[in-house]
């Protein structure tokens, strides 16, 4: 639970609404972030990075390097290059409209497995 605590202290998100820069430049962007806290708060920062596909925005954390999982309540699969995630954050809609929602029906995952529908992407530095 330590872990969880500390994360939401400080945790940041973009809406794709207000940005206007490429994926090599967010990557950049993200890597700077990055050595910069590690500079300010020691080489046991983590930080890291994933597309909130609900809610449409690019998230990035810093906590303590520990052994400890992150903090997600899924499944994670952590990627070495934040490429993908933005990549998956600047091709999709800012926003998702109700009538999307409307459409969305639990049996169209038939046969996936349930692991498989939380995996989540997470970029760390």
């Amino acid at each position: 639970m330590e872990i969880r605590n500390e994360s939401d202290l400080d945790v940041w998100y973009i809406s794709k609404e207000s940005v206007d820069a490429s994926v090599p430049e967010w990557v950049e962007f993200l890597q700077e972030v990055s050595i910069l806290r590690k500079e300010k708060w020691g080489d046991e920062l983590l930080t890291y990075a994933w597309h909130d596909g609900q809610a449409c925005q690019l998230r990035f954390a810093s906590i303590l390097n520990r052994d400890d999982e992150l903090p997600f309540g899924c499944d994670i699969e952590r990627v070495s290059d934040a490429t993908e995630i933005l990549s998956s954050w600047l091709s999709l809609p800012a926003h998702i409209s109700w009538t999307e929602l409307e459409g969305a029906d639990a049996s169209d995952s038939e046969g996936v497995e349930e692991k498989s529908l939380n995996k989540l992407k997470v970029w760390s530095l």
